[in-house]
C-alpha cells in the first residue's frame, strides 16, 4: 500500500505527474522543491520504520524518474523547476537555492550518481557559489506573448556558500571532510538565529521548509556540536506562527501554517512530515 503517495496523489499535475499546487491551476513553479522534499520525507519515514519497503522502493524509482524529467538540457547536471520549457519555471535560468536544497539532500539519500552530476555541474559552471536563477520568477521568456522586458531583467542569482557546501559533504557522506563541518555549520546556526529572533518574530512568517530539511539532514548524517546547537535553538526559540492548527512542535506548526493556507493551499506535505517532526523536533 502506498500510504504517503496517496496523500499527495491529488496534487500531481497532469502533464508530467509531478507535485504542483492544487487544481484548477496546477501551478508547478515549486515542483522541484516539492519533489525533493517529498523524497527526503520518505527516506526519513523509512528510517523510522513508518514507511513500508514497497513504498520506499516505489518512491526511490519514481524520484529517479523525476530527476530525469527535471534535467536541465542547457546546464549539465543541474535540474529545472519544471520540465516544460514553455513555462517560465522550465527555463534554465530559474533554479533557485530553495529549489535545489531538498534535492541535494534527497539525491544524497536516493541517487548518488545524480548528486555527483549536480555537484560537478555546480562546480564547473558556478564554482559552487551561485545557482542559475538569473531571471525573476514569473518572468516569461521573450518568445512568449506574456513577455515583459521589465520583469525579465537580469538579477543576481542565489548565493550558495557554507551551509550549501555542508549539505554536499553530508550528502556524499564524506567523513574525511567532517572537520570542515564545524566551521561550515556556522551559517546554518546563523540562519536559525535569524528565524528565531528576527524573521520568526513576525507570526505570519512560516516558510521554514528548507531550513527544516537542512536541520533534518544534520540530525541523521554527521551532526556536529554547531549543528546540534542549531537544532536546539530552533526547537526552543523559533516562535510558533499563526494558524499552526494544533501542532505540538514548531516544525510541524510551520508546515501546517504553510501548506494549509486557505488563500494558497499546497500539496499535503505537512501530513507526510507529521511523524518526522514528532520524532525529530519534539523533546
Amino acid at each position: 500500500m502506498l500510504k504517503y503517495f496517496n496523500i499527495i496523489r491529488a496534487w500531481l499535475e497532469p502533464g508530467y505527474n509531478l507535485i504542483a499546487q492544487p487544481p484548477p491551476g496546477y501551478d508547478p513553479g515549486d515542483t522541484a522543491q516539492r519533489e525533493g522534499m517529498y523524497a527526503v520525507g520518505i527516506e526519513l519515514l523509512y528510517r523510522l520504520g513508518k514507511c513500508s519497503e514497497e513504498e520506499y522502493e516505489f518512491t526511490k524509482t519514481r524520484y529517479n524518474e523525476v530527476l530525469i524529467r527535471l534535467a536541465d538540457p542547457f546546464n549539465d547536471g543541474f535540474i529545472r523547476r519544471y520540465p516544460d520549457p514553455a513555462y517560465w519555471g522550465g527555463q534554465s535560468d530559474r533554479l533557485s537555492r530553495d529549489q535545489a536544497i531538498p534535492n541535494v539532500v534527497a539525491m544524497g539519500f536516493m541517487n548518488r550518481k545524480r548528486l555527483s552530476m549536480f555537484f560537478w555541474g555546480h562546480l564547473k559552471s558556478r564554482a559552487l557559489l551561485f545557482m542559475t536563477n538569473t531571471r525573476n520568477n514569473w518572468a516569461w521568456p521573450p518568445h512568449d506573448p506574456r513577455y515583459d522586458a521589465k520583469a525579465y531583467k537580469w538579477k543576481l542569482p542565489d548565493v550558495t556558500l557554507f551551509s550549501f557546501w555542508a549539505m554536499y559533504v553530508r550528502a556524499f557522506n564524506n567523513y574525511l571532510l567532517y572537520p570542515m563541518l564545524v566551521f561550515l555549520d556556522l551559517e546554518l546556526l546563523g540562519s536559525v538565529l535569524i528565524k528565531c529572533f528576527w524573521y520568526g518574530r513576525d507570526r505570519s512568517k512560516n516558510d521554514d521548509l528548507n531550513l527544516q530539511i537542512e536541520l533534518l539532514q544534520t540530525m541523521v548524517r554527521m551532526p556536529t556540536p554547531v549543528s546540534k546547537l542549531a537544532v536546539w535553538a530552533y526547537k526552543k526559540y523559533r516562535p510558533y506562527p499563526n494558524n499552526s492548527l494544533g501542532a505540538t512542535n514548531v516544525a510541524q506548526a510551520c508546515l501546517n501554517a504553510y501548506f494549509r493556507n486557505p488563500n494558497h493551499p499546497g500539496p499535503k506535505l505537512e501530513e507526510v512530515y507529521q511523524e518526522i517532526t514528532k520524532h525529530y523536533f519534539e523533546d
